[in-house]
């Protein structure tokens, strides 16, 4: 064979060689724009999707602020709203659905779904309730100072206006408006003396909260009238007794008996806005009238000093 002929023969195996190892650089290249562009593409949808996400949170914001000013208007606001940036551009949108309290309750639900406007398909939604707390969160609601002893355990919240002296066992939140209120002989301090808003020998102490809100007994009497005539077309009404009052005394069956109270004993105690006095507080004398079901009688309305214990299987008002 001659150098020439030699030549010939392997002109087109370093062109293959070339080509192929040109094809894998391309392939190469390919794959890495190929894996870029998708991550590309994840960190922008990822991005749009939190927008959207900052979007509906200012649309339920939005409907915060609009019944703070309107609590009663649960029309206006809803449907699409634009959503401008600090420069004034509209980048997005936030649509809102209310779903308005049923009868009497005091719940509203939103719903707020977010959206950019150049990426339409990234949406988030965020459902939210709100509602006026009510006062049936609590196991026990007083304006005055009381006592719960060693061997109770109470389940739910307590709360006083005044002071609570705490010996028993406390399953939730015992809160007291004062950081310090006068103790008296109705939570066992003889002399007077100051005692902390929450005090005793109870061992959840963890759960006290002192000073905190104080509850407006007095906003509570908007709504009487109607509850009194619901009790008297579909409740239980109990008018003046006559005598010291009544005591309720719920059971497990779901029934309740009711007592009229004839006499009572008498102790020094301490109220906010009477001072020290005798309370007549403690049943001596009593005669049962009648024994009632709660589900018949969802709604008690009593107009005298009433006495309640034992254990309530229902719900009643």
């Amino acid at each position: 064979m001659t150098l020439s002929s030699f030549n010939l023969q392997n002109k087109g195996a370093i062109t293959a060689g070339l080509l192929l190892i040109a094809i894998s650089f391309i392939l190469v290249i390919y794959g890495i724009l190929f894996l870029l562009t998708n991550q590309l593409s994840l960190t922008y949808r990822q991005g749009s999707y939190d927008s959207a996400l900052y979007l509906a949170e200012a649309g339920i914001e939005y409907y915060r602020w609009h019944l703070a000013h309107a609590p009663n208007d649960f029309t206006s606001g809803q449907g699409e709203h634009d959503f401008k940036d600090p420069q004034g551009e509209i980048i997005g949108k936030f649509n809102l659905e209310i779903e308005t309290p049923t009868n009497g309750s005091s719940i509203v639900t939103i719903r707020s779904t977010g959206w950019l406007n150049n990426y339409p398909e990234a949406k988030r939604t965020i459902r939210v309730q709100y509602g006026i707390p009510s006062l049936t969160k609590y196991s026990f609601l007083s304006n005055a100072s009381s006592w719960y002893g060693s061997g109770i355990t109470v389940h739910g919240e307590i709360h006083s206006n005044n002071g609570i002296r705490m010996d028993g066992i406390n399953t939730s939140i015992v809160s007291s408006v004062q950081k310090e209120y006068q103790c008296g002989t109705e939570t066992g301090c003889s002399p007077t003396q100051k005692k902390p808003g929450v005090w005793g020998s109870g061992p959840n102490f963890d759960l006290w909260r002192f000073p905190s809100t104080p509850v407006d007994f007095d906003s509570v009497f908007f709504d009487l009238a109607e509850m009194k005539n619901s009790a008297i077309s579909h409740g239980l009404y109990l008018n003046k007794s006559g005598a010291q009052g009544y005591h309720l005394v719920f059971k497990a069956n779901g029934t309740f008996d009711v007592y009229k109270v004839n006499q009572t004993d008498s102790f020094h105690a301490y109220t906010t806005h009477e001072g020290c006095r005798r309370l007549y507080l403690n049943i001596r004398t009593q005669n049962f009238i009648r024994n009632y079901t709660v589900a018949q009688k969802p709604i008690i309305f009593v107009e005298d000093n009433t006495w309640v214990d034992g254990t309530v299987n229902g719900k009643v008002t």
